[in-house]
């Protein structure tokens, strides 16, 4: 596990923005390989050491491929941060990726998570204590999410999402890219996490990773 925290600075430009949305799947992608993936890479790698001092938990970065996109291009692309060395999506991870129009930070589990309705009980016991920015994501490719204010008032909500065959539960904290471009991301994601590790290391403490 590491120990120190790495310098590394990396920004999204307004361009780097923008490109999610070229028209056309070869262009999209050639551009979101091109400009974005290696800045979130880099973003990965430099936010690992904080997530495994934060979770005391040893993470593997793992840049979204997209693979199974052949004709619809991407609206959104994300670094993942799981305790899986193959992969993220069948177990709750850190992301850190953006949209068009914004850039966000999430910790939750896809569909192909086992462990969602585990996960999914966490965040709601953790509801009253979360920052007023957080929402809670029901689909990972949409931007935005509940604000997790108001699922204080509809108990159950949450549970009920993860039991879906294809439910995911997500804690979110974004930033709209206006505001954000040119800011050093590493940075910015440090601040926004402390929230969403302390989510993950209470799921963690009942939880088995294979």
């Amino acid at each position: 596990m590491a120990s120190q925290v790495s310098n590394a600075e990396v920004a999204f430009t307004a361009q780097d923005f923008r490109v999610l949305e070229i028209p056309g799947f070869s262009d999209r992608m050639s551009a979101l390989r091109e400009r974005l993936s290696p800045k979130l890479q880099a973003i990965g790698e430099a936010l690992r050491p904080t997530i495994e001092q934060e979770t005391h938990q040893s993470f593997h970065v793992h840049v979204a491929r997209h693979a199974r996109r052949t004709t619809n291009p991407p609206t959104d692309t994300w670094v993942a941060l799981s305790e899986m060395r193959r992969g993220y999506k069948m177990v709750p991870h850190f992301s850190v990726g953006l949209f068009s129009d914004r850039l966000f930070v999430r910790v939750g589990a896809l569909y192909e998570a086992p462990e969602r309705a585990q996960f999914a009980a966490a965040l709601q016991s953790a509801l009253p204590g979360l920052p007023a920015d957080a929402e809670v994501v029901f689909d990972h490719q949409r931007p935005g999410g509940i604000p997790a204010a108001e699922l204080l008032s509809t108990p159950g909500r949450i549970a009920q999402a993860a039991g879906r065959r294809q439910g995911e539960i997500l804690l979110e904290r974004s930033r709209r890219a206006a505001d954000v471009a040119g800011e050093d991301v590493v940075a910015l994601a440090r601040r926004l996490l402390p929230p969403l590790s302390s989510l993950y290391a209470e799921w963690r403490q009942g939880a088995q990773i294979g």
